[in-house]
């Protein structure tokens, strides 16, 4: 009997395990905006590394410090996944790594504080 209790057991624990795998439709859909989230920080960074390319690396606006927050944290780590993506499609030396590094930080501020624009736009906020 107690095998047979073994084997059920598992056999129950083996459905509950596959039906915790398969994601739901809230998930494939946070899952989906994620990546939206991704590529769209993505395209900033890559429009802010260009901006940043243009001042000599002495010239450009300090950076300030942010206050860590969640939402902070939350940006940041799609801003990684994000730069991920970029480093894997190019071999960048060490300059374009520091402008990559740069406009990051930038497009994270501006995501952080809402403007969501950079100082070589024309932003009004």
């Amino acid at each position: 009997m107690r095998g047979e209790q073994l084997e059920q057991l598992c056999t129950m624990n083996a459905g509950q395990w596959k039906q915790n795998l398969a994601p739901t439709i809230e998930e494939e859909m946070e899952n989906h905006q994620q990546r939206d989230d991704i590529s769209k920080l993505k395209e900033k960074i890559e429009s802010a590394c260009y901006q940043v390319t243009k001042r000599e690396i002495s010239k450009r606006p300090r950076l300030q410090n942010l206050q860590s927050m969640f939402k902070m944290k939350e940006i940041v780590k799609a801003a990684n996944e994000a730069i991920a993506e970029i480093l894997k499609d190019d071999d960048l030396n060490l300059t374009a790594i520091n402008h990559l590094i740069n406009a990051a930080a930038t497009v994270i501020r501006e995501e952080v504080n809402g403007t969501g624009c950079y100082q070589s736009e024309n932003c009004t906020n």
